[in-house]
């Protein structure tokens, strides 16, 4: 299932949205009531002191007898006698003279509750939570009680949590859709750099514009394009790749070809001899092309873990594998220095750099000759050096002969180029480093691997 960005980014901002109203809501309602209850109760301490001045000297001069007063609502308007009624039975007061119960009203509870302590109180009467304030007078033996209902508070509070609650609710899907708009404006710039993106194609790998970005996606554009470069240059090699491997097997083939023809129209025994002879000779070094170009792609295209591994062994064996040649040219591999040197780098991988180093030292090097291969192990580095008398290679060329076909001028004839490649291409997988040197006696080429130690 595909998830859209907007509505990724709209669910992440509406729990921490709904978590920040509840907060506000429960912050407004315990502010709220805290102000409500200091004017309520303000409003009991007017309400008794008001009853005092009203009471004091009626209760001195009468006969003291206990009565109820109804307060009637018979000369309000019919709008006010509805918010009378709705409103009447919140409050209650009664008026105690000399411990005696005085007066009170019709909806105050009567003396089966005693006379408060002075000042507030909260008491629950009939399951109803009462507020009181009483306000004693001792030197006139008067005590008078205002109360009223908490829920009528808390109705009140919810009622105001409702009224600035209820509005930001309903307004809540509004304001989704204003926010998706305003993603929909803000995701504009990643729409422009996909449409560049898809304009892109192998034979087309500009980079992309960077013109009306927006800063956040500047980051994403530089990677973009550095990917581009990447993959241009990675294009531009396996052409040139392809072009050189074309080139290069095309030669053997025509030769083949030619060699095949002669052999067909040989008028005796030996100039078939001679023309086969040619035949397998152009087919051994076509065939060689395409082994150096399948290790090429092998080691380029898998991993190979790098471990503890002998390399001075993987050199013995290397060699063993090309003693045929070496006797057929009449040299000797001479090993000096440590005889194992343990190293962080892959056997196989190893291989492979090696007997490419020692192939085109046998290559170059005049037939008779030694090659000298030298291992050791210093300051936490491993090295394997191969020191031949060939010609060598100048300075100024170094670099250039890990290229993929490259030959210096007046290079044998029977080389593909890819040998150095390959072992550059070794050396890299396994995180070693490849020196091009001068031998030690003057002449020749000295090829020196360096790898960590363990």
């Amino acid at each position: 299932m595909k998830h859209s960005l907007k509505y990724a980014l709209l669910k992440s901002i509406t729990l921490p949205l709904l978590c920040y109203v509840v907060l506000i809501g429960v912050v407004a309602y315990y502010t709220t009531a805290r102000n409500i209850d200091e004017v309520y109760d303000a409003q009991l301490i007017t309400a008794a002191n008001v009853l005092f001045f009203l009471t004091q000297n009626e209760l001195a001069e009468a006969d003291h007898k206990i009565s109820d007063i109804d307060i009637s609502d018979q000369h309000l308007s019919p709008q006010d006698k509805d918010v009378f009624n709705q409103h009447a039975d919140w409050r209650a007061f009664r008026v105690w003279y000399k411990g005696k119960l005085a007066l009170f009203s019709d909806n105050a509870m009567q003396q089966e509750v005693g006379e408060f302590p002075s000042g507030f109180s909260d008491f629950t009467y009939e399951n109803n939570a009462w507020r009181v304030f009483a306000l004693s007078v001792p030197e006139d033996n008067i005590s008078v009680e205002v109360m009223e209902r908490q829920a009528e508070r808390r109705h009140l509070i919810g009622g105001i949590e409702s009224g600035l609650l209820w509005p930001f609710m309903l307004s809540l899907p509004l304001a989704a859709l204003m926010f998706l708009r305003a993603l929909e404006w803000g995701l504009g710039g990643l729409r422009r750099v996909t449409r560049q993106i898809n304009t892109r194609s192998p034979e087309l790998m500009l980079p992309l514009a960077q013109d009306h970005i927006p800063s956040d996606l500047q980051p994403l554009v530089e990677a973009v394009n550095r990917l581009l470069g990447k993959l241009s240059a990675v294009l531009d090699r396996e052409r040139q790749l392809t072009d050189h491997a074309a080139h290069e097997l095309r030669t053997p083939l025509s030769v083949l070809k030619l060699q095949a023809q002669m052999a067909r129209r040989a008028s005796n025994e030996q100039d078939r001899s001679e023309a086969l002879d040619a035949l397998l000779e152009g087919a051994d070094r076509a065939n060689h092309v395409i082994d150096q170009l399948l290790t090429l792609a092998r080691v380029k295209n898998q991993d190979y873990p790098v471990e503890d591994t002998d390399v001075m062994q993987a050199a013995h064996e290397s060699v063993a594998v090309l003693t045929p040649l070496l006797a057929e040219r009449g040299m000797q591999v001479v090993f000096e220095g440590d005889g194992h040197v343990i190293a962080r780098a892959n056997h196989h991988l190893f291989s492979i750099l090696f007997g490419n180093i020692i192939n085109n030292a046998i290559k170059y090097a005049p037939a008779g000759s030694q090659i000298r291969v030298r291992g050791m192990k210093a300051n936490g580095v491993a090295s394997v050096s191969v020191s031949d008398e060939g010609p060598g290679i100048p300075e100024n060329e170094r670099d250039r002969v890990f290229e993929r076909f490259y030959r210096m001028e007046g290079s044998v004839s029977s080389g593909s180029g890819l040998g150095l490649t390959i072992a550059g291409q070794c050396a890299a997988q396994m995180g070693a480093a490849i020196r091009l040197e001068t031998s030690a006696n003057g002449t020749g080429l000295c090829v020196r691997v360096e790898m960590p130690g363990t």
